[in-house]
């Protein structure tokens, strides 16, 4: 056997290699956990506020089961540093202002940042007092069975 088919045939039958476990999504339903303000933590709301991202690139806002805003479209960038997310882009409306967010994604706990509405992206997960800058912490929304 030559030196190249024998490593070619040695290649093949070679077991794979384990492959990486795939990247957490945010797609899916988050419930609030917490609200930074202003330097000021707030706790979740009764019944929780909650984001589901869907796949198609829309957003909704729900508040216990009732859906309390129009789906609004996002994008986001994994490979940014830190994650980048918009929100508010096509379909939202003329009405809907753009907001700039970085995220970090944690398996099942999500912190989204943001400047604002219309305002800068921020580059670290801070809402001192003073900044027009909010925080977001999340988790995940198991489906039910």
């Amino acid at each position: 056997m030559t030196p190249l088919l024998l490593a070619t045939a040695l290649a093949v039958g070679a077991p794979a290699s384990k492959d990486k476990a795939p990247a957490p999504q945010i797609y899916g339903e988050w419930e609030f956990e917490a609200f930074v303000e202003n330097g000021v933590e707030s706790p979740a709301a009764t019944p929780p506020h909650r984001y589901r991202f869907n796949r198609d690139g829309t957003w909704q806002v729900f508040q216990g089961d009732k859906e309390t805003a129009d789906r609004r479209g996002f994008k986001f960038d994994q490979k940014a540093d830190p994650s980048a997310l918009d929100f508010n882009t096509q379909p939202a409306g003329q009405d809907s202002p753009l907001v700039r967010a970085i995220y970090r994604l944690d398996r099942d706990s999500l912190t989204i940042c943001s400047g604002g509405p219309e305002g800068v992206r921020p580059t670290v997960f801070e809402a001192p007092a003073g900044s027009k800058n909010y925080l977001i912490r999340l988790r995940r929304v198991k489906p039910k069975d």
